[in-house]
């Protein structure tokens, strides 16, 4: 414990969106924005997450709609947070099934008819992210919804 902050009320600041070998998520909000990190590999392979905030209403995930493009619709997509949609923009083939896994799990299934698709963008509903996303829960895990997808 640091003794010159403690009992002290701080004001802590960070940038809302982070990304990393690709361009910033957008986020459509109406209150509150959830921070959100997402990244690209060398590989291809993209990761987007929605972070925890805390706020002098304790901690909570925004419920957002959030939004990011990928060059390539044929690599590993890993999914971290909740939402409350996920659009993911890219050049998507004219036939083509999207399946997920919790990372927690052994087990990927096709969920091509629980996304909706408009011209090049996939938007996942944040209850399809956390149903899959916490497939694989075991007693007393109190981790966030975590999940990858794959279109194939």
């Amino acid at each position: 414990m640091v003794d010159w902050i403690y009992g002290q009320q701080t004001k802590q600041l960070a940038p809302e969106r982070v990304a990393g070998g690709m361009n910033l998520s957008t986020v459509i909000s109406e209150g509150e924005k959830p921070f959100v990190i997402c990244s690209r590999k060398s590989s291809g392979a993209v990761t987007v997450a929605t972070l925890l905030r805390i706020a002098s209403k304790g901690q909570f995930f925004p419920l957002e709609d959030v939004s990011i493009t990928i060059e390539k619709y044929d690599v590993p997509i890993g999914i971290l947070g909740r939402y409350n949609s996920l659009s993911i923009e890219c050049n998507l083939p004219d036939k083509f099934k999207i399946y997920a896994q919790d990372l927690a799990g052994d087990n990927a299934i096709n969920i091509t008819d629980l996304v909706e698709i408009k011209s090049n963008k996939m938007i996942l509903s944040g209850k399809v992210l956390e149903t899959v996303g916490l497939s694989a829960k075991t007693e007393g895990d109190v981790s966030e919804p975590g999940l990858m997808i794959k279109i194939k």
